[in-house]
């Protein structure tokens, strides 16, 4: 029952304090909250950046007439230079980083 109680009283302990320091958290960041940040478009995935691509694939389109065929590549997580790159415990998807930039080298 001792032990019980011990790890009650850890337990409390350890969310008061990850509370506090979420708090606290919030309050170093408080003059941020509520206002505004325009990323960049070099910030990719957001929609100016989404935007922006369309657009510059209607233009191409515009210029050169509608393509004659639509070709998708897509990325193996099973590629041996992708399975060497990876630590224990890592998946493909834990490591997107790595998936572009063997990705792109086998592209170019």
């Amino acid at each position: 029952m001792k032990d019980k109680l011990t790890q009650v009283n850890i337990f409390k302990t350890t969310f008061i304090t990850s509370k506090y320091l979420i708090i606290h958290s919030f309050h170093f960041f408080e003059d941020t909250v509520g206002k505004r940040t325009i990323l960049p478009l070099s910030f990719i995935g957001i929609r100016r950046d989404l935007t922006q691509r369309y657009q510059d694939g209607m233009a191409i389109v515009a210029h050169n007439g509608k393509p004659d065929i639509f070709l998708t590549m897509t990325c193996n997580p099973s590629w041996s230079e992708i399975s060497s790159e990876l630590q224990n415990q890592q998946t493909p998807k834990d490591r997107p980083d790595l998936l572009t930039r063997i990705f792109r080298a086998k592209f170019q």
